[in-house]
Order: structure tokens, then C-alpha cells, then sequence
């Protein structure tokens, strides 16, 4: 995904605060999306690869039912390769870190549903719907807590190269 993106960055010459983004579910947070209506929050799973699961994937059924979508994978891990070589792998990488770097803050600024005014608060209770700060559902939340964060970065970087 950083990788895409930096591709995104470097070929539309956008800024790395121009893609920023923060992931409304991780396990053992909450979602409303099953039930948005209900007024309930459901806790997501955390992942968890049991033996069972371990031992079927590793069947000689599973990797051929997969491996159409593998090739595919395979093929557009290569043809990022092939664009960042044509955009310049030492600039690309660059700007790779400063992409990452950035995103780090801004998922510093932003870790909580809180923050991000996510549907579903961290205790699992519900935020009234003029609270939460989501274009849909729990879909593409944060947006004032990302601007925020992202106003932070660039008034650091702007100090320091002297502006």
C-alpha cells in the first residue's frame, strides 16, 4: 500500500499529506458496519490462524484454487517494480521514507476511535451519528483529526527548512 501510494505521489506530483489515511478497523476494535442501524457496536476478531486453518491451506487443493489470484498478485508486484525503476528507485525510496514517516505521525495524532470519531468508541459504546466524522458508515472517518495532524507536519517541516 506505501508503495502504491508513493508511485501515486510521484507520478500525479502530490504531496505524501495528500494520501494520507487511517484505518477505521483493527482487531479488537469495534464496527457498526453489520449493524448500522441497530445502534450496536460488534468487536472485530482478532486474527487467528488455527491448526486446522494452517493445515488446509497448506493442501495441494488450497494452492491451486489460489493460484490464479497469486499470479495476479505476482503481476502487479511487478509492474510497480517496473514503475518505480521508470519514476527512479533512489528518489522513489526517499520518498518512501518521508511517505512512512509522515504516516507514522499522523497514526500517532490519530490511534483512537476517539480521535478519529470513529461510529464506535474504543469501550465498544456507540457515538451519536453528528458526533462521528465517517463519509459512510465506519468508511473514510478521520478526516479532521488526519487534517489536523497533517496541519502539525508541515508547520514542523516548514520550521525546519526555515520558512
Amino acid at each position: 500500500m506505501d508503495e502504491s501510494l508513493t508511485c501515486l505521489i510521484m507520478i500525479l506530483g502530490l504531496e505524501t499529506w495528500d494520501v494520507m489515511y487511517s484505518s477505521s478497523k483493527a482487531s479488537g476494535s469495534y464496527t457498526n458496519v453489520e449493524t448500522p442501524r441497530s445502534g450496536k457496536c460488534k468487536r472485530l476478531a482478532k486474527s487467528v490462524v488455527t491448526p486446522l486453518i494452517s493445515s488446509y491451506t497448506s493442501t495441494p487443493a488450497y494452492q491451486k484454487s489460489i493460484r490464479k489470484d497469486e499470479m495476479l498478485y505476482e503481476s502487479a508486484n511487478r509492474s510497480l517494480d517496473k514503475t518505480i525503476d521508470a519514476l527512479g528507485r533512489d528518489e522513489f525510496e526517499l520518498l518512501l521514507q518521508k511517505y512512512r514517516r509522515d504516516k507514522a505521525a499522523v497514526d500517532e495524532a490519530c490511534s483512537s476511535a476517539e480521535m478519529l470519531k470513529l461510529p464506535c468508541l474504543d469501550d465498544g459504546k456507540k457515538r451519536p451519528r453528528e458526533d462521528v466524522d465517517c463519509m459512510l458508515d465506519d468508511m473514510g472517518c478521520g478526516m479532521g483529526c488526519i487534517d489536523n495532524a497533517v496541519a502539525r507536519i508541515r508547520k514542523q517541516r516548514a520550521a525546519e527548512e526555515g520558512k
